[in-house]
């Protein structure tokens, strides 16, 4: 568990742990700690999703860097650069969208 989803989770309880009291039932401080908690697992999966575009994006930068490179010391192998860099882009952006 991160620091970041600690200090949300420390802050949501110190929130939510307040419902507790006699002015506010059971039921109402139950549901604001289940919103809370459905919060927390957002902010992670946006999270998550970011920290996996960034690695992508490095490694399609890289990659595509490369294709370049090969390019023009190989130029007949263009087309299957290509089709491999677009592949892989492709499955990276096919796995972060599975994180959502």
């Amino acid at each position: 568990m991160s620091n970041l989803v600690r200090t949300k989770q420390a802050a949501l309880d110190r929130r939510v742990g307040n419902l507790g009291g006699s002015r506010v039932s059971r039921d109402i401080a139950r549901r604001a700690q289940q919103a809370a908690g459905d919060g927390l697992v957002a902010a992670t999966r946006i999270q998550a999703v970011a920290y996996c575009g960034n690695v992508a994006l490095n490694e399609v930068a890289m990659l595509s860097s490369m294709e370049g490179e090969l390019i023009k010391r190989a130029p007949l192998g263009e087309a299957r650069y290509q089709a491999i860099v677009d592949t892989v882009a492709g499955v990276m952006a096919s796995e972060i969208a599975r994180l959502m």
